[in-house]
């Protein structure tokens, strides 16, 4: 993640942050895992990413898992701010 910033890399940023969703949600934190998902959905939405299939799977089951877990306010609250945080 540090060198995909570094290199200015939007798609492996994106990429990095959606992983660290995925280690989150295992880990129970749900919070954190939607302000991930949301930090990784707005710069794949800029960058134009293309997952490939397994990758988008576990992303989508991911994401879902959040939803269904945690009340919709605080997936909303989390995913907002994940989509207005700065790269830096």
């Amino acid at each position: 993640l540090e060198l995909s910033y570094t290199e200015e890399d939007t798609v492996g940023v994106a990429r990095g942050l959606a992983g660290l969703a995925s280690v989150a949600v295992a880990e129970q934190d749900l919070v954190r895992a939607a302000c991930l998902f949301g930090g990784a959905e707005v710069l794949a939405e800029a960058s134009g990413i293309r997952m490939d299939p397994v990758v988008l799977a576990i992303h989508r089951r991911d994401a879902y898992l959040v939803r269904v877990r945690l009340d919709r306010s605080y997936v909303a609250r989390a995913w907002e701010g994940g989509r207005k945080m700065s790269v830096e």
